[in-house]
């Protein structure tokens, strides 16, 4: 897989282009982060890629500074890194 083990953050990633783009770095191996401003939208989209195993739900509103730190903060946390 090309991304293994590799830690990538998807903004607006519960629907769309991003939806597509999260389930393809997860498919290629990656850790995703779906971040998205609806945080239930976040958790479905989540659960139907792989349900919680290499994706998890990141609530959040890009235009808060506070909650794109805790978004990184987060995948630093699990990954040991950010890649993507």
């Amino acid at each position: 897989m090309r991304f293994d083990g590799r830690v990538a953050i998807v903004t607006g990633a519960a629907n769309g282009i991003g939806l597509a783009t999260a389930r393809l770095l997860a498919s290629e191996g990656a850790n995703v982060a779906i971040a998205d401003i609806n945080a239930q939208h976040a958790r479905e989209a989540s659960a139907s890629i792989d349900e919680g195993r290499r994706t998890w739900a990141a609530p959040c509103d890009v235009s808060k500074e506070d909650q794109v730190r805790e978004v990184v903060r987060e995948a630093m946390s699990r990954g040991g890194r950010l890649d993507i």
